[in-house]
């Protein structure tokens, strides 16, 4: 009897040790998942430098150079008398001038003003003798002149012009295109003469009259290569019946070596005051052409 109880627990204590020796393994820890790659950090996004501007050679930079310039002026023009506002009988004073401009002949210096600008020292002269008849009676300059006198007329127009080139467009001039403002003085005189050639006991009628005026303007250069450029400048001033003064010009140039060669055109008005017993009108242009000795053409 005691056996077959024996026989009979023996399994149980079996699987009761076996029971025993799992419990005290320890625990297999189940497999843990692979860590996430740390996300990419993006690259810097840099924006390339602009390419630096072409640096215009330096014998295009004509704003500094020192020059000196002769020119002759194909002009044509006469002054043209008239009666002011003092006069009593304007109608009187009404006389064309005769003789187109005889050699009028120009100069030009330009000298360094700082950074990009230069000042410009300039000048014309131009005059005329001709013959005429008096075809009513006139009175110029307080001289009686009867109506059919043989006369003889002169003539002398002087300028002296004082120009501050200011480069205003692009400062440095790193294009081929400038633009430029004007600040100037100018003198301008006219001084006629009229001669009853067979009436001596008539004095000559002469006198002269002159504007002296700040005048504004611009100017315009295209370098296109340092041997060749083209130019175009205008100015002037008006104040109603005291005077008036009008510029302008525009050549091409080509420069070899230390001389420019120059052609263009050029036009002048001027008017005297009307606040006298008479006044002056004229208006002279026509082609011109030119020396110009560089000092520094590099």
């Amino acid at each position: 009897m005691k056996l077959i109880f024996t026989g009979a627990l023996a399994p149980l204590v079996v699987m009761a040790a076996l029971a025993r020796t799992v419990a005290a393994q320890p625990a297999q820890q189940a497999p843990q998942p692979a860590p996430a790659p740390a996300p990419a950090t993006p690259a810097p996004v840099t924006t390339p430098p602009a390419p630096p501007k072409p640096k215009v050679p330096p014998e295009q930079k004509i704003e500094n150079m020192w020059s000196g310039a002769y020119y002759y002026w194909k002009a044509f023009g006469v002054p043209l008398l008239r009666g002011g506002l003092q006069n009593t009988e304007p109608g009187e004073a009404f006389f064309d001038m005769v003789g187109e401009p005889h050699r009028p002949e120009g100069l030009e210096i330009t000298v360094p003003a700082g950074k990009y600008d230069r000042f410009e020292f300039s000048g014309f002269q131009l005059g005329s003798a001709s013959t005429t008849t008096a075809n009513q009676n006139l009175v110029l300059y307080t001289t009686s002149i009867p109506q059919g006198d043989f006369l003889n007329t002169y003539y002398t127009v002087r300028n002296y012009k004082v120009s501050w080139d200011y480069l205003t467009w692009p400062a440095p001039p790193d294009t081929k295109f400038r633009f430029k403002t004007l600040w100037e003085l100018q003198y301008v005189s006219v001084s006629p003469e009229v001669e009853a050639l067979y009436d001596p006991n008539l004095p000559d009628a002469k006198g002269t009259r002159a504007v002296f005026w700040p005048t504004l303007g611009v100017g315009l250069e295209w370098v296109h290569s340092a041997k060749f450029r083209l130019e175009w400048r205008g100015s002037g001033f008006i104040v109603p019946h005291h005077g008036e003064i009008g510029d302008t010009q525009a050549d091409a140039v080509y420069r070899i070596g230390h001389l420019e060669i120059f052609l263009g055109g050029k036009l002048y008005h001027l008017k005297t005051s009307e606040h006298n017993t008479d006044y002056i009108v004229q208006n002279l242009w026509g082609p011109y052409g030119g020396l110009r000795w560089v000092v520094n053409p590099k």
